[in-house]
């Protein structure tokens, strides 16, 4: 999203919670099935479409889910076992992969456990 675009989205945000007092998405959709409306075009309105990206997006969180637990030393460490494409960068939004191909070949776990290890994380 551009700077323009995420001002856009700000100024929307910001009068809508000065209105309402509060942001709830389903005030936001009421608002932006006015055509007019700054955020319109940022929706789907095709209920068809919508509803297919609502059940990938459910799938997705599905995907999310599983967790694996990992001990290093004293401390324990829960990561997503299945990472979604679209978390991962696959360019297929429909794939995924499991932890341990994206992680076992990287030396950033090794990094990571060694700091939990020494105590070393923020």
């Amino acid at each position: 999203m551009t700077t323009d675009a995420t001002s856009v989205v700000e100024a929307v945000l910001e009068e809508l919670y000065k209105r309402r007092g509060e942001l709830r998405p389903v005030d936001l959709v009421e608002e932006a099935t006015d055509p007019d409306h700054a955020l319109h075009d940022r929706f789907e309105w095709d209920d068809r479409r919508a509803a297919h990206e609502y059940r990938l997006d459910q799938a997705a969180q599905l995907i999310r889910s599983v967790r694996v637990r990992f001990i290093v030393g004293d401390e324990e460490v829960r990561v997503n076992r299945y990472h979604a494409g679209r978390d991962t960068g696959v360019s297929d939004p429909g794939s995924g992969v499991e932890f341990v191909d994206v992680w076992w070949d990287d030396p950033l776990p090794d990094r990571m456990f060694a700091a939990i290890a020494s105590g070393d994380l923020p």
